[in-house]
């Protein structure tokens, strides 16, 4: 059954075996033990206060009412007997009442046992006083008392382990937290020996070159020998910059750019925000812009693309131009809200964090390459994000990417 362990099965099992027992076939029937009442309804009211026990973990007290409610009725109607079977129930359902029970219920269940004892030695034609009943009934009492010391137990062991794994936990976070400082420390030195290593390289490339306007090619060579080793050193720093910063298995797909616009757009058409994109087609090839340039448009109209998708129940229509200046790329991107609707323009300041942190981080790539980036409301409602990123004409071939 269904949250019933095989512990209480085979106690409810022990018990109405006990009880059977005793009224089809008792062992002390000639030696003044009687049992009151018919045998069929005396075994079947022991049977079902015996079955009753395998519920004892899951309703204890409700288990108890049954348990006592029955034998009484049937103690007051036939008279009572001293055998175990009418012992065994409600100990075991007194003890699970404590131990299971809520601690603010157990007076109510020391009080229906104790009132059960009372209807039972009423109607025990056998009782005196002298006999074994007070120790019977100290039994009964320490079961109660011990269900309810063990309960308490239980419960200061799981707050014991509650706050053990909340301590674990928190020494986790904290050694998480060491590690990222140290692996920040870690990356500070080595990007030092890293930038180090590189302007050494540039400065002997330089003094290479000198010699061999010179015409001093062994000195020349031996410089060559002392770069490579160098460059290999600082090869070796960068691999290790990589690691440690955690980018050790990152993607080495090429990064995407100017000419990927058109597939972000349609990504974000096909979740039904309209997009118009106008978009210089000379930006597209490569060498007209540097890779940097172009991946910072990419992120920067992609950025204000997922700000506009977070509130797409505005309907909002947006326009995006990347247009080639006279000596920048010059982006815009314009959120126009429906009429009626102000939209909301990007944060500039913290709310729920996403926001502030998407704006400050395309402020700092578009700073990266001496630009300007602005995001403000739009007049009519909407908001208007403008980039102007400065770049120099590249005299590389122009060939499609």
């Amino acid at each position: 059954m269904a949250g019933i362990s095989r512990g209480d099965i085979a106690l409810a099992g022990l018990v109405a075996v006990i009880a059977e027992q005793e009224v089809w076939a008792p062992v002390r029937i000639g030696a003044g033990f009687s049992l009151p009442g018919p045998r069929p309804v005396l075994a079947l009211t022991f049977l079902v206060v015996s079955l009753a026990l395998m519920w004892r973990r899951r309703a204890p007290l409700a288990v108890l009412v049954v348990v006592t409610g029955l034998l009484d009725v049937y103690f007051l109607a036939f008279g009572s007997e001293d055998g175990l079977a009418s012992i065994l129930p409600v100990l075991f359902a007194f003890y699970a009442a404590g131990r299971w029970g809520r601690p603010g219920l157990f007076p109510a269940a020391l009080a229906l046992t104790v009132v059960h004892t009372a209807v039972h030695e009423w109607r025990d034609p056998h009782f005196t006083i002298a006999g074994p009943s007070p120790a019977f009934w100290l039994v009964l009492l320490a079961a109660g008392i011990i269900g309810l010391v063990f309960a308490g137990r239980a419960e200061e062991i799981r707050t014991a382990s509650a706050r053990a794994a909340e301590l674990e936990a928190l020494g986790e976070e904290q050694s998480r937290e060491a590690a990222a400082e140290e692996r920040s420390r870690i990356a500070r030195e080595l990007h030092d020996l890293v930038g180090h290593g590189l302007s050494l390289l540039v400065l002997q490339l330089v003094a290479a070159t000198a010699e061999l306007e010179q015409g001093e090619t062994e000195k020349t060579l031996a410089r060559l020998g002392r770069l490579e080793a160098m460059a290999r050193n600082t090869l070796a720093e960068t691999r290790r910059l990589v690691t440690v910063t955690g980018a050790g298995h990152a993607d080495l797909a090429p990064q995407p750019g100017i000419a990927d616009l058109p597939v972000l757009v349609s990504q974000v058409e096909a979740g039904g925000i309209p997009v118009v994109l106008r978009m210089d087609p000379t930006l597209a090839f490569t060498g007209v812009v540097p890779e940097g340039v172009g991946l910072t448009v990419y992120r920067l109209v992609q950025e204000a693309l997922t700000n506009v998708i977070k509130h797409a129940d505005l309907a909002p229509r947006v326009e995006v131009s990347v247009l080639r200046g006279a000596a920048a790329v010059e982006v815009e991107i314009t959120n126009e809200a429906p009429a009626g609707v102000s939209a909301r323009a990007p944060r500039t300041q913290r709310g729920d964090g996403s926001g502030h942190r998407g704006l400050v981080g395309m402020r700092e790539r578009v700073d990266l390459y001496g630009g300007t980036l602005t995001a403000d409301s739009a007049p009519g409602g909407g908001f208007t994000v403008r980039a102007s990123i400065p770049v120099e004409r590249s005299t590389a071939p122009a060939r499609p990417r």
